[in-house]
């Protein structure tokens, strides 16, 4: 890991304490180091994020604070309900449970940014997601993704 991006995590670290009481085992994950990463610097206010396999919210209420609003989507029950308790004082975050490889339930062209970090590779019909994303995507919308190496 280089410097600049060991400094940008610590810096992004303290922003999500900040957001979120975050607990004593809460680690950076590849998942919000990627959201640090490719996220946060594309995010803008007029952005409507879906989060897909947002787990505990931690994504949500960092980047709430740079977009109209975001909505997280996990199929983990007790990941969103735990979510729901981090982010309760925000009003530009909606979380949901639900099984994305059964179809997303939005209208088409819903977000113009869909997250979509380390859950790719857990997904037995991959190309259905994807064509899914690309239906609730708006045109010039921007999908941000990311697997393991």
């Amino acid at each position: 890991m280089t410097h600049l991006l060991s400094l940008l995590i610590q810096h992004f670290k303290k922003q999500i304490e900040g957001a979120i009481p975050l607990p004593e085992e809460v680690e950076l994950t590849d998942r919000l180091r990627a959201g640090i990463r490719l996220a946060l610097p594309l995010s803008t206010d007029a952005d409507k994020v879906l989060d897909l396999g947002c787990s505990y919210g931690y994504l949500e209420a960092l980047i709430s604070r740079k977009v109209k609003y975001v909505v997280g989507v996990d199929v983990d029950k007790k990941a969103i309900n735990l979510a729901k308790k981090n982010v309760r004082n925000s009003s530009n975050i909606h979380l949901l449970v639900a099984d994305i490889e059964k179809g997303l339930p939005f209208r088409p062209q819903s977000f113009n940014k869909v997250l979509f970090f380390d859950v790719l590779e857990h997904l037995k019909n991959d190309n259905m997601i994807l064509k899914e994303i690309n239906r609730i995507l708006e045109d010039d919308g921007i999908l941000i993704i990311s697997v393991p190496p």
